[in-house]
């Protein structure tokens, strides 16, 4: 089951504008979280829960949409923590616009994402890239505790 989460933060938004918002990480759209022109550098992103939930994996998907996948930053390397002062996971993504899966196996209430390198954007069609890092979606997959 997609586990939503009760609230998210997020280290910038792009012009503090909700069009931008971590709310669309998790809203199946094609809508983006994007950071406020950083590179991606020092962003994190922090979700949530309203009860204790077992979060077995969660997938990560960069935009699907050519143009913004081209031309905005994407994470390359991260870290996953929680609320379990053990829990430390960290991955390195690929750079596409296809799902990512990565592993949780954990009771959480809290998740939090920490960006540790980006993959930059590129020219696409004579466009110049942007310098905003952007992730269409967030999803967590798992079951309520109990």
């Amino acid at each position: 089951n997609v586990q939503i989460p009760l609230t998210c933060s997020a280290s910038s938004t792009l012009d503090s504008n909700s069009d931008f918002s971590c709310e669309n990480l998790y809203d199946n759209d094609f809508t983006t979280w994007q950071d406020n022109s950083l590179r991606c550098e020092d962003a994190w992103l922090e979700f949530e829960f309203a009860n204790e939930v077992y979060i077995e994996f969660i997938v990560i998907h960069n935009s699907e949409k050519s143009a913004s996948f081209k031309r905005n930053y994407k994470i390359r390397d991260l870290v996953v923590t929680s609320n379990l002062e053990n829990q430390q996971i960290q991955r390195e993504l690929e750079n596409h616009n296809t799902e990512q899966w990565i592993n949780i196996n954990e009771t959480i209430k809290y998740l939090r994402i920490d960006v540790l390198s980006a993959y930059p954007g590129e020219e696409f069609n004579g466009q110049e890239p942007f310098q905003e890092c952007a992730v269409q979606e967030i999803r967590f997959f798992g079951k309520d505790k109990g």
